[in-house]
């Protein structure tokens, strides 16, 4: 009791980056007496999205209308500006070059729906993607008469290099590749995949021709890397605000740099109606070449939830995106480090922070990965599994998560 009690008080005092985890914490309303490492899926509200959303339905119930009027409204007072403006500040971009959707999935489905593709033209994936962007590829594939293949960048994620992924992925265009879909921090084994890297070298292959467009599922890289998406040297990039962003639930977002766009056509009507869109339809013509605005699904949505994202944004910018960033990597580099030291566990992600990010999968010898999160859950440790064909256990931590939480999963994993 006395060890636990240390740790404790060490997390409530300010660490060498100068802040005190321990009130970063004290933010999220989490069932106490667990430690959770299931964050990344779906974050907690941290209390000033808590009470932003609570003031934004207060005044939308009040005057419903006003919800609908506030994203109509010119310039920096439009309530939609804003949420792309805290997004862009804190990813790394501008707000025009960003499409709101609901989820990484939404964005996936708009943008893969949205590619001018046709009979032959291949899309190239990765055995390894999640199953949001193997459909979204695929269903667009069938509806076009494109192909779409798959390419395994590994058989043992924790002994991966970036050579090794690089190469597989080179090793795997073609003439007639058209999209290659990449994925930033791999969900099922806790890979990173160094994107940057990965760009240069498809355009590099292609030289003089045309290279293909490139997507980039980012979610479990976005709030976790200190990258600007801008400098990834790619076309696009989806991800949640929700996960590791700490945002309001159902909001996300396509980036896709200013001269990507024209190569998608938007496929739900949008409500950020500009002179463009609101013209082209008054006029029957068709719209100018695709902007990121077009792409925005309109329709009515959770507004208070929308408009609680520059909140969630002006916390995280309140501690500091580098020190968030630099938190959440040390934290897994000791949960990983001390699942490695463990007989009988084998880590599935790399140990190196240079080929991993947030989440740690592991396996536990003679165990069932649904038994392994049963049982630390008899130990108030809240798992997950990785919904894949060949799954396993899952941590991560995040600035929920306390220094006290790592070294009682490592225990629990070791009680196992």
């Amino acid at each position: 009791m006395q060890k636990h009690t240390d740790r404790t008080m060490r997390e409530s005092t300010p660490s060498t980056d100068g802040i005190n985890w321990a009130e970063v914490r004290a933010n999220f309303n989490l069932q106490p007496d667990w430690a959770d490492f299931t964050s990344f899926m779906l974050s907690s509200h941290p209390k000033p999205v808590r009470e932003a959303i609570t003031e934004l339905a207060d005044r939308i119930d009040a005057r419903p209308e006003w919800a609908e009027l506030a994203a109509l409204e010119p310039g920096e007072a439009n309530m939609i500006f804003q949420a792309k403006s805290a997004i862009a500040r804190y990813v790394g971009a501008q707000p025009d070059e960003f499409a709101l959707v609901q989820s990484t999935t939404a964005g996936l489905g708009l943008l893969y729906a949205g590619l001018q593709l046709h009979p032959g033209d291949e899309i190239l994936l990765s055995e390894h993607d999640h199953y949001s962007h193997h459909e979204a590829a695929r269903r667009k594939a069938e509806k076009c008469g494109a192909v779409t293949r798959f390419v395994s960048l590994y058989e043992d994620g924790a002994a991966v290099t970036e050579d090794d992924l690089i190469d597989r992925l080179i090793g795997a265009l073609t003439a007639r590749t058209r999209v290659v879909g990449l994925t930033w921090v791999y969900s099922g084994s806790g890979v990173r995949m160094p994107v940057r890297k990965a760009a240069d070298a498809i355009r590099a292959w292609y030289g003089a021709r045309p290279s293909p467009l490139i997507v980039v599922d980012g979610v479990h890289g976005c709030g976790v890397l200190d990258e600007p998406v801008d400098g990834l040297g790619v076309d696009f990039f989806v991800s949640g605000v929700h996960k590791w962003m700490h945002g309001p639930r159902g909001t996300g977002f396509i980036w896709g740099g200013t001269a990507s766009w024209r190569y998608v056509e938007p496929t739900i009507p949008t409500f950020e109606l500009d002179a463009d869109v609101y013209g082209a339809w008054v006029g029957r013509k068709h719209l100018p070449p695709t902007r990121a605005s077009f792409v925005s699904p309109g329709g009515f949505v959770a507004y208070e939830y929308l408009y609680a994202v520059p909140a969630a944004i002006g916390f995280l910018t309140s501690i500091g995106k580098t020190e968030i960033c630099r938190r959440v990597l040390d934290l897994n580099t000791r949960l990983r480090e001390g699942l490695a030291a463990l007989p009988g566990v084998r880590l599935i992600t790399p140990l190196p922070e240079r080929m991993s990010a947030g989440i740690v999968c592991f396996e536990v010898n003679g165990l069932d990965p649904r038994d392994v999160v049963a049982g630390l859950a008899t130990r108030h440790i809240r798992s997950a599994t990785t919904p894949y064909p060949r799954s396993y256990a899952r941590l991560a931590a995040t600035i929920e998560n306390s220094g006290t939480d790592v070294e009682s999963a490592i225990d629990a994993v070791a009680g196992l």
